[in-house]
């Protein structure tokens, strides 16, 4: 890891090349960032801030850690933070570049971004929160108990969640579990002949025994999610979709079964 941020400060970048390394989002919220910063803080912040500048380099550096080691959502969670961040006297003068935000005070502390989220975006008093049960029962009309004993509960047990964090997990099951079912090209049951030996009951048998659905999917990423120490604690973006965590647990699922999980075919 560390030979990798050395060559890439080594290297001459273009803003492309970046995006290209680190992502779009990633890059735009640094140049964003550090030119309010520059603006506002000009005997401070100096020179151009191109591609290759090193608080540039840094910043994307660290934004990359959050996101990928952290689990912290660029768009969603850390960039609304940095825009209050950019007003505000004490942190603004306090974070002079985002290749900080990582750093902590001592071995016992929260990192600095913890910190400045808790400052500028305090959570919900609990008594304001809405019940995470309450949450999956409206979406799940039926099974809702097993969403609860197979997926929440153990999500809040490795999260050591407070104030309310409980309700973005579930909001996050759900919003995954949906996501499944839209993708998953699973055969339509009322439309199923009754023919046992038809192509299409096949199919279905397929998918019934092979290939698991959202909640046999998802209670099996929860239970992965345990076997993960480098990920530790769990946040409710670990839950999305698209995320490269959950990528990463379909990726060796599919290959475990040796079937694509939302097409149904076979990979071997």
């Amino acid at each position: 890891m560390v030979q990798r941020e050395k060559k890439m400060k080594r290297t001459k970048h273009t803003w492309s090349s970046l995006e290209a390394h680190y992502g779009e989002d990633s890059v735009r919220i640094v140049r964003w960032f550090m030119e309010s910063q520059q603006k506002r803080w000009p005997r401070l912040i100096k020179g151009e801030l191109g591609p290759n500048h090193s608080r540039i380099l840094d910043s994307v550096e660290t934004l990359d850690k959050l996101s990928r080691i952290d689990g912290y959502d660029l768009v969603e969670e850390v960039e609304p933070v940095l825009k209050i961040a950019a007003k505000d006297e004490f942190w603004s003068r306090w974070t002079l570049t985002l290749g900080s935000l990582r750093g902590k005070y001592s071995k016992k502390s929260e990192m600095k971004f913890v910190n400045m989220q808790m400052s500028l975006c305090p959570p919900v008093p609990a008594d304001l929160v809405e019940d995470p049960e309450d949450i999956l029962e409206d979406h799940f009309t039926t099974g809702c108990r097993k969403w609860c004993d197979r997926c929440l509960n153990p999500l809040l047990a490795q999260s050591n969640c407070e104030n309310g964090e409980g309700r973005d997990f579930a909001s996050e099951l759900c919003k995954l579990s949906s996501t499944i079912v839209t993708k998953q090209k699973r055969p339509d049951v009322s439309k199923l002949s009754s023919d046992v030996n038809s192509p299409d009951f096949e199919e279905y048998s397929l998918w019934t025994h092979m290939i698991p659905d959202d909640f046999r999917l998802v209670s099996a990423y929860v239970e992965w999610l345990e076997t993960q120490d480098w990920l530790q604690p769990v946040r409710p973006s670990h839950l999305r979709f698209e995320g490269k965590v959950f990528q990463k647990f379909l990726f060796e699922k599919q290959k475990e079964i040796g079937f694509d999980i939302l097409l149904g075919r076979s990979l071997h």
